[in-house]
């Protein structure tokens, strides 16, 4: 999730990073289902570790 969130653009919308994590390869697919990555967003928001945007 960090690495999604950090690509090129990065972002911390949670839609656009499940598209992201999910979009790697069927198996990942299979892996990270949307409660997971949902977790994991939580716990790096909550440590403050997704990348902080300005409002456009």
């Amino acid at each position: 999730m960090h690495y999604a969130a950090t690509l090129h653009p990065p972002t911390n919308d949670l839609a656009e990073l499940t598209e992201r994590v999910r979009g790697w390869s069927g198996r990942k697919a299979r892996l990270f289902t949307p409660s997971h990555i949902k977790l994991a967003y939580d716990r790096l928001e909550s440590a403050g570790l997704l990348p902080a945007l300005n409002p456009a």
